[in-house]
């Protein structure tokens, strides 16, 4: 599986590699003692930054030298930590891995902004909770009128890494559906939160969609899925830089649906491609995914269900030949309150990324009228 390989710079105040075949983590980079075996000058010491994949000025560099000389190895490697910025390239690649497309780095192919869209749509409109027996009576009698929803979820993630620093995600989605006969459409709103111990990420979707509904046998549904999307992030370094990424895209989707009242089971397949605008040398992503989630109604007014799903990256990403596919587990519960309220809980696993774990949990509620 493809490990997060960028974590500890800017996360530490610099990157980390390899973004490059030379390039080197800041700790790696120092660690080499070169101080002790090879006298600098201001630009000989800032080449040798710049082959490792870091940007240092000759006064800064300077310093570290004069620091170094007097003895202060300390203060030399906090100035340096503290001064280094990223090499363009490295910067562009590190933004679109959190805040675009996801770069060609498998865990960032779940965490990253793209990939994000493509999951919330997947959750809320492909395979969604089915209604309990209270809301299908419901709809029964609502079918000459137009029904409206407005729903709104909060979540929270932990991201672990095992080479890099550990992070957790805020979110908040908000939509509008409208149905009439069988079609719906509507749009999501999604804010996002990445709180790391060196940066922020804020994440700002919009989504729009359409979807058809088709009735094929009275057990038997299925529905169709297109939507766009844009992604506007904007990222706070800790040493006072800031960026911001655009993405835009959409996909389209596919869902089955077999439901015996007392239980059900849905198969969804989708596909998505975005494109983010920081110029990174894998700014493109084509993601399919396809799952399966299946349940049980208990009582009249309430669902629960297990979801699987797994994950491809399509894309053929630069200077990249390991897998790229990985899982996700959840499971939901959704009870009625009365005939226009609803509320939701759940938790969702991701398995199959090397060297990265998270554990997420989702609370939310729905109004019709």
């Amino acid at each position: 599986m493809r490990k997060f390989i960028v974590s500890l710079g800017l996360f530490l105040g610099v990157f980390a590699g390899p973004l490059s075949a030379e390039a080197l983590t800041f700790d790696e980079l120092w660690s080499t003692n070169v101080f002790d075996s090879t006298s600098w000058t201001p630009e000989t010491l800032q080449g040798y930054f710049a082959e490792s994949g870091f940007n240092i000025t000759t006064d800064q560099a300077a310093q570290i030298i004069a620091l170094e000389d007097a003895g202060n190895v300390d203060e030399s490697r906090a100035f340096a930590l503290q001064s280094v910025t990223p090499t363009a390239a490295a910067t562009a690649a590190f933004e679109s891995m959190i805040a675009g497309v996801g770069g060609g780095v498998e865990a960032a192919a779940y965490n990253a902004a793209a990939p994000a869209t493509a999951r919330f749509v997947f959750q809320e409109l492909v395979m969604p909770t089915p209604p309990t027996l209270l809301q299908m009576r419901q709809a029964d009698l609502d079918t000459a009128k137009k029904s409206r929803s407005i729903g709104a979820s909060g979540r929270f993630q932990t991201m672990d890494f095992d080479d890099a620093e550990d992070g957790e995600v805020y979110g908040l989605n908000v939509g509008l559906i409208l149905d009439e006969d069988n079609l719906s459409y509507g749009f999501m709103y999604a804010y996002e939160y990445m709180d790391f111990e060196s940066l922020y990420v804020g994440r700002n979707h919009l989504i729009g969609f359409v979807q058809q509904h088709y009735t094929l046998t009275e057990s038997l549904t299925a529905a169709t899925t297109e939507y766009l999307n844009y992604i506007y992030s904007y990222i706070d370094y800790d040493n006072g830089d800031h960026a911001s990424v655009n993405t835009g895209g959409g996909g389209v989707s596919g869902s089955l649906t077999y439901d015996k009242t007392n239980y059900f089971a849905t198969l969804g397949l989708s596909y998505s491609f975005n494109i983010d605008d920081t110029n990174a040398e894998n700014d493109k992503q084509h993601l399919l995914k396809s799952g399966v989630v299946v349940g049980t109604r208990i009582g009249e007014k309430s669902v629960v269900d297990l979801s699987f799903v797994y994950n491809y990256d399509l894309t053929d990403y630069e200077d990249s030949d390991v897998d790229d596919d990985y899982y996700e587990v959840g499971l939901g519960l959704r009870h009625d309150f009365t005939e226009t309220w609803s509320a939701t809980v759940g938790y969702k696993k991701v398995l199959g990324i090397d060297d990265f774990d998270s554990n997420e949990y989702i609370l939310g509620s729905n109004w019709k009228f």
